[in-house]
């Protein structure tokens, strides 16, 4: 390999990093070192909890999916008023609360579980042990809709 004078320095530097790095069993082949790899690769910690994170994602689409099968359903709760039916489904607050409770739980449920799980996983510990807070705060929205509805 030619290198110039003007290289030489900073040649020398890298080679100078690149044996540290050896000396610390983190090296590489070229210099080029990955700032999140500690130790041997196969003993390395994930940099996020990638699982967990893509499991609350899927969760979050069935939730999708049911929220709008709520919305269907509420949308025929509001058939049996009247002015003889004072319902709470029949108020303008009622009406809103019964639309909005569900989104709003899915997306509270979504925010906190990924919340506490990376800041579980950031000290150590498992993320998965709090999956079933979001899922109560989830359910929590629905019936708390449903109760309304059928009040």
């Amino acid at each position: 390999m030619l290198i110039t004078r003007a290289d030489l320095a900073s040649y020398r530097g890298v080679e100078a990093h690149e044996a540290g790095a050896r000396r610390r069993g983190r090296g590489s082949e070229r210099g080029i070192m990955n700032a999140h790899m500690r130790g041997t690769p196969g003993s390395t910690r994930a940099t996020w909890p990638t699982a967990y994170l893509v499991t609350i994602a899927a969760l979050t689409g069935c939730g999708l999916m049911i929220d709008t099968m709520a919305l269907y359903v509420s949308i025929f709760a509001t058939d049996s008023c009247g002015s003889t039916n004072p319902a709470p489904v029949c108020t303008p607050v009622g009406m809103l609360s019964v639309w909005a409770l569900p989104w709003v739980g899915l997306g509270v449920a979504a925010a906190v579980s990924a919340g506490l799980g990376v800041w579980a996983w950031r000290r150590g510990r498992t993320p998965w042990v709090l999956l079933p807070v979001g899922v109560v705060l989830y359910v929590a929205s629905l019936a708390g809709a449903w109760t309304i509805m059928t009040w």
